[in-house]
């Protein structure tokens, strides 16, 4: 077995083992990077298919993971790798195109970043799995990444029993070195430079007599031919050093006003997920607004606003229409007001954002001093 090239993995059924070559957890960890950078917050869950082979005639056996196939969801139901309708006929259509190319690589499962708290398989997890990987020994790769530490992982392996959702039975972490594969490789180092062959010694000429070589030299110490080269060098060292500093500064002001006159560069693209929530003040009630318009809103199933104020708690159903207002007025019994909104996309995808409003205390209107008794 190649373990100088990838990760063996006993953690799992005692008679399975899964290896992993380290060119592909290279590659799903620089992908669960750029999900988890694509969102403000939590980023968005990436995943795909797991290539390799089985090998069943040995005790035990042994799930190779030799490359991997990127799936793009469409994230029709927000952040997460829960796949639509349509997801799932281009899943199947990529399955079937990667498993007839080759009887030696075929697809063993499933893998995909998890973002939304502790690590774990999903009922939807198990679903997909068992509609698109009936294998005996099919995985699944669950990888938690994170900004600044490197990712967590688990594998998951189909049993006797199938699989069952829930939190991992171990986890490891998800990078190369730690995993013992040494740093990640950045490609082959430049080839070193031929040297240059040595400049053979010339011959000093037999015919230079020493009591010449003063003479010559005195000479040219006292001859002004050589001074008045060597000032006229220099005068034509500060004109060139001149004109190269005037082309130097008209070339940064042609850059400067094509800087002015060059077009505001577009602002980033809003959170396709975020709903908006704000509160004002009003006298002894809070004006509650909400974007209408917001993605999530828009697309949800049904949504619900919960209201925390103080120890009581008030839960409002919210329809399409209460929705399209994008406000409302509440007046509060306490100075402390939580506001929560919830939007169901689909079955087990809820999108939640919430609000903590602290009131200021109102000032108390000023009292009017009593008329004084006229005099009778």
């Amino acid at each position: 077995m190649p373990g100088h090239r990838g990760y063996l993995y006993e953690g799992l059924l005692p008679q399975a083992q899964i290896w992993i070559d380290f060119l592909v957890v290279d590659r799903i960890a620089a992908e669960a990077l750029r999900g988890l950078s694509a969102l403000p917050r939590r980023g968005i869950e990436v995943g795909g298919i797991l290539l390799g082979s089985t090998d069943s005639g040995t005790a035990p056996a042994v799930v190779r993971i030799t490359d991997c196939a990127p799936f793009d969801c469409e994230h029709l139901y927000g952040p997460n790798f829960q796949l639509s309708p349509k997801d799932r006929e281009a899943l199947a259509e990529l399955l079937a195109g990667l498993n007839g190319k080759s009887a030696r690589l075929q697809a063993v499962g499933l893998y995909r970043t998890h973002t939304r708290g502790d690590l774990e398989l999903t009922a939807e997890d198990v679903g997909l799995l068992d509609a698109f990987f009936p294998g005996t020994r099919a995985v699944c790769l669950v990888v938690r990444p994170y900004a600044v530490r490197p990712a967590d992982a688990a594998f998951f392996l189909r049993g006797a029993g199938g699989f069952r959702p829930g939190p991992p039975p171990a986890t490891f972490v998800f990078r190369r070195k730690e995993m013992g594969g040494g740093a990640t490789p950045r490609g082959a180092a430049a080839a070193p430079a031929a040297e240059a062959p040595a400049a053979e010694p010339q011959p000093v000429s037999a015919s230079a007599e020493p009591d010449a070589l003063p003479a010559a030299l005195e000479t040219d110490l006292t001859a002004p031919e050589p001074v008045a080269a060597t000032r006229a060098s220099y005068t034509w060292l500060w004109v060139a050093a001149l004109f190269t500093f005037l082309l130097a500064g008209v070339a940064i002001g042609v850059q400067i006003a094509g800087g002015l006159s060059r077009p505001a560069p577009p602002p980033p693209p809003a959170d396709p997920y975020a709903l908006g929530l704000s509160a004002l003040q009003f006298g002894d009630a809070i004006h509650f607004r909400w974007n209408p318009r917001a993605p999530a809103l828009e697309a949800c199933q049904s949504a619900s606003l919960v209201i925390r104020d103080g120890d009581n708690t008030k839960i409002i159903e919210l329809r399409k229409e209460d929705i399209s207002r994008g406000a409302l007025i509440y007046r509060n019994a306490s100075p402390d007001v939580r506001f929560r909104v919830e939007a169901v996309l689909s079955p087990g995808n809820v999108l939640s954002e919430s609000l903590q409003v602290r009131l200021l205390p109102q000032p108390e209107p000023a009292r009017q001093p009593a008329p004084a008794n006229p005099v009778q």
